[in-house]
C-alpha cells in the first residue's frame, strides 16, 4: 500500500511590522516537518504579503535547509504589494516548478501568468488551484491584480476557478482516474459548501462527483485555507479540510483592540521580531508590541504556528494529526469552536 505524508500550512501572512508572524515559526513548522519525515510541504496561500519586500521568509522556504519539496498556492494577499506581480510570485510558490504541470499550453510555467497546476508522483495527483479570479462586467474572467489584496472593484464573485481553469481540472481529474492516480485538491478557498466557499463550489463538487464515478475513490482529499477557520467534512465520499491560520488567530473590527496597552510605559503584548534588511539579511531582534503592528491591533495571534500532518494512502484513507497551541498572553474572546487554538484530528 502506497502512503503519502505531508505537512499542510494556512495563512501565515508574513510582512514586516504588519502580523506578528516571523521566521522562526516558520523555522518551527520546516523543522516539524524534517523531524515527521513528510514527503512534502505545501502553504494554502496569503504565506507573505510581500514578497518583494520579504527575501528572508521566501528563501526560508523554497531553500529550505531541509531539502524538502515544498508546494504553495496562490492566496488573495500574495500580489498585495507594490511590485508583487504574478511573474514574480509563481516562480516562488514552489521549489519544485520544473516538475510542475501548469494550465499553460506547452505545461510549463512560461511567464507565470497562469498560478494552477500538477504534480504526480506514482500513486497520487497533487493539484494546486488559484481561486483568485472574479467575472467582469462583460461575464469575462480577471485574475487579482498586482497590488491588490482583492478583486476588481467593478467585478462579482471574487474566490472562483474562471471558466478555463474549471475546464483544465475536469480534464486534468479525468486524466488522473484514466490513470488510477488518487487526487489530493489544494486551493485557497474552499468547494465544500459546508462552510464559506468559492461561487464555484457546486460546479467542482459536480467534477468530482462525475470523476469518481467513473473510477472510484479517484478525488479523496480537498485542503483549502483563506478563512482562518477549521473544519472537516465529508460530502458525497471527498474529504475537506479547512486549516486554520497559522499565527493569526482572530481578527476583530473596531473598537476591538486585545493589546492596547493601559498606563504603562514599558509595553507589556510583546513578540520577539526578527528585523532584516532589503536582501534578506538579519540585522538583529528586538521585543515589539502588538500593538504597533499595522494589522495587529485588532488581531488576536497565537504564540506558536498551528499545522497539520497529513497522510492519505492509495486506499483512500485519511489521516490528519493537527498540532495545538495556545493564544498569546492568554487573551481570547468569545468565538466559534471552529476558530479554537487547535486542528482538530481527523480520520476516516
Amino acid at each position: 500500500m502506497a502512503e503519502l505524508k505531508f505537512l499542510v500550512l494556512g495563512d501565515l501572512h508574513y510582512k514586516k511590522k504588519m502580523y506578528a508572524a516571523t521566521t522562526k515559526h516558520l523555522d518551527e513548522v520546516l523543522k516539524a516537518a524534517n523531524d515527521e519525515k513528510v514527503n512534502f510541504c505545501v502553504h494554502l496561500g496569503d504565506f507573505c504579503n510581500d514578497y518583494k519586500g520579504s527575501p528572508e521568509i521566501v528563501k526560508k522556504y523554497i531553500d529550505n535547509e531541509y531539502g524538502l519539496s515544498v508546494f504553495g498556492v496562490y492566496g488573495n494577499h500574495e500580489l498585495e504589494s507594490t511590485d508583487n506581480s504574478m511573474q514574480r510570485i509563481t516562480p516562488l510558490l514552489s521549489n519544485r516548478t520544473d516538475k510542475l504541470v501548469y494550465g499553460t499550453e506547452s505545461k510549463s510555467i512560461e511567464d507565470g501568468s497562469i498560478g494552477y497546476s500538477y504534480y504526480d508522483t506514482e500513486k497520487f495527483r497533487l493539484i494546486f488551484l488559484d481561486t483568485n479570479y472574479s467575472a467582469t462586467p462583460d461575464g469575462k474572467y480577471e485574475h487579482n491584480r498586482t497590488k491588490s489584496w482583492g478583486k476588481p472593484k467593478e467585478n462579482t464573485l471574487p474566490d472562483s476557478l474562471g471558466d478555463e481553469q474549471i475546464t483544465w481540472l475536469k480534464n486534468v481529474l479525468f486524466d488522473a482516474a484514466d490513470k488510477s492516480l488518487k487526487c489530493i485538491v489544494f486551493s485557497h478557498a474552499s468547494f465544500s459548501g459546508e462552510w464559506n466557499s468559492s461561487p464555484d463550489a457546486e460546479a467542482v463538487r459536480g467534477i468530482f462527483a462525475e470523476v469518481n464515478a467513473k473510477r472510484e475513490k479517484t478525488v479523496v482529499l480537498a485542503i483549502n485555507g483563506h478563512y482562518h477557520s477549521n473544519h472537516n467534512a465529508i460530502v458525497e465520499g471527498v474529504c475537506y479540510f479547512d486549516c486554520p491560520a497559522a499565527i493569526n488567530a482572530i481578527w476583530k473590527s473596531r473598537p476591538y483592540y486585545p493589546y492596547a496597552e493601559q498606563d504603562s510605559e514599558k509595553p507589556k503584548y510583546t513578540f520577539d521580531y526578527l528585523d532584516y534588511d532589503e536582501d534578506g539579511n538579519l540585522i538583529g531582534s528586538f521585543e515589539m508590541p502588538y500593538s504597533s503592528l499595522s494589522m495587529g491591533a485588532q488581531t488576536l495571534f497565537f504564540d506558536s504556528p498551528l499545522y497539520a500532518i497529513v497522510t492519505v494512502t492509495d486506499n483512500g484513507k485519511i489521516k490528519i494529526e493537527g498540532r495545538k497551541t495556545e493564544y498569546a498572553y492568554g487573551i481570547s474572546v468569545d468565538h466559534d469552536e471552529c476558530y479554537n487554538p487547535e486542528i482538530k484530528n481527523f480520520e476516516n
